[in-house]
């Protein structure tokens, strides 16, 4: 079976950050779910690790745990008759607009005036940031680079960048489309039979982290998420999802805080040989992208691609 992930759904027209940052409009999801109901078995988390050796069927899943996930996925998923899973990140509970680290960045290059961002400590060149579509470059540039550094020399450089860019940090607000699910919101999805995971405490890249830290981000999401729901998560997803960013003490740790199973982002289907802690998901387009020739067809007809 194949697990699928997004991250959020939102409505309108996205710009030129929404795409790279995760985000589809709700009709094309709406086509994603046609599409794979009538090509796939499209079935609950928990019903899809039951028949983990059948390829033909796809589970859907969300990372972070976006307010558009119940607002405009879930009702798309309801029409279809299939409940999905949403992983949370759980220190965002207490404020359905906390900005992230990462989304920080986004807001600091979408609001920046500077004309070009030096960052010889990154290993890059001067940076120009002269449109939208620079901008975004740059930005998955830099958040590429500093997953890759330790934490604390994430923290550091993550502040200097913020610095160049010149802009008033307390004057930024989070953007619609960043908006988390409160708790009410994660008891209708559970109302409607969606399986709530956790997605750590703040997501940050467990395997640069000590392993006190990490285990503070594993299993204190699972404690949060207790709290707030009345029950544990039995699934985790791993932040950024590559054994690198996972590194090798997570999935030790995410089995002895009481998970049953947790997910990376690593590409393939899942079978009932895989490694319960390492389990494999991967995005629409990789799932198409392991099919036959004519399903790979049908989709590019579907989807102009």
């Amino acid at each position: 079976m194949y697990v699928v992930y997004f991250h959020d759904v939102m409505d309108g027209v996205r710009d030129a950050f929404d795409g790279p940052c995760g985000r589809i409009t709700r009709e094309t999801f709406e086509r994603v779910v046609s599409f794979l109901t009538a090509h796939f078995s499209l079935v609950s988390l928990d019903e899809a690790l039951g028949r983990a050796d059948d390829h033909r069927v796809v589970t859907v899943t969300f990372d972070d745990g976006y307010a558009g996930v119940l607002e405009h996925a879930a009702p798309v998923l309801e029409r279809a008759g299939v409940p999905a899973a949403v992983f949370v990140v759980s220190g965002t509970l207490g404020d359905a607009d906390a900005v992230l680290h990462y989304e920080e960045l986004e807001l600091m290059f979408r609001s920046t005036t500077v004309s070009a961002l030096a960052l010889p400590e990154l290993g890059m060149p001067a940076l120009t940031l002269d449109d939208p579509k620079t901008r975004v470059r740059c930005l998955k540039r830099v958040q590429r680079a500093l997953r890759e550094r330790p934490d604390r020399e994430r923290r550091a450089l993550h502040e200097a960048i913020i610095a160049r860019l010149g802009v008033d940090r307390k004057a930024l607000r989070a953007l619609p489309q960043q908006r988390k699910l409160t708790p009410a919101g994660l008891h209708a999805l559970a109302a409607r039979g969606w399986t709530i995971g956790a997605h750590t405490r703040t997501h940050r890249a467990l395997g640069r982290l000590s392993e006190a830290e990490a285990r503070e981000e594993i299993a204190g999401s699972r404690a949060d998420l207790a709290d707030a729901l009345g029950n544990a998560p039995r699934y985790l997803a791993y932040p950024y999802g590559l054994l690198e960013d996972i590194g090798e003490v997570a999935p030790r740790l995410a089995q002895a805080a009481g998970y049953e199973a947790a997910f990376t982002t690593m590409i393939g289907p899942v079978d009932r040989s895989a490694n319960r802690y390492l389990l494999r998901r991967l995005e629409f387009i990789e799932l198409i992208g392991l099919q036959d020739d004519a399903l790979q067809a049908q989709a590019r007809a579907a989807f102009g691609r």
